[in-house]
């Protein structure tokens, strides 16, 4: 069993950012889910040509550089691209409404336009 303060395996090494690395190597230094020692590079390859949700309600893809079949990230690139899913961009609050709020305000717009006749 992983200790619980081992989140991430040494992830980023600042030492020398923007050497190129393998999903596999990536998946490596990443968990998995449902208590998996790594994550899979199915993973990785999915948040290249698909991307993920961030926190700021946009799709954020992770950059990375196809040589021949292989697809290779960077750390730096890595980082940002999980600086960008959990960061709150400008006005985030007026784009990402939850959908308990956005009923409410549905709701409060009918009774509104009712109010007026309409």
């Amino acid at each position: 069993m992983r200790p619980a303060n081992n989140f991430v395996k040494g992830a980023l090494s600042p030492a020398v950012p923007h050497v190129l690395i393998s999903l596999a190597q990536i998946a490596r230094r990443f968990p998995g889910s449902k208590g998996a020692e790594n994550s899979h590079p199915a993973t990785w390859i999915r948040w290249i040509l698909r991307g993920c949700l961030g926190a700021d309600g946009l799709r954020h893809k992770l950059k990375a550089t196809r040589i021949g079949s292989r697809w290779l990230v960077t750390e730096v690139d890595v980082a940002e691209f999980f600086d960008r899913l959990s960061a709150l961009g400008e006005n985030a609050r007026d784009r990402v409404v939850p959908p308990a709020d956005r009923a409410r305000q549905i709701a409060a717009a009918c009774r509104e336009m009712k109010a007026a006749g309409a």
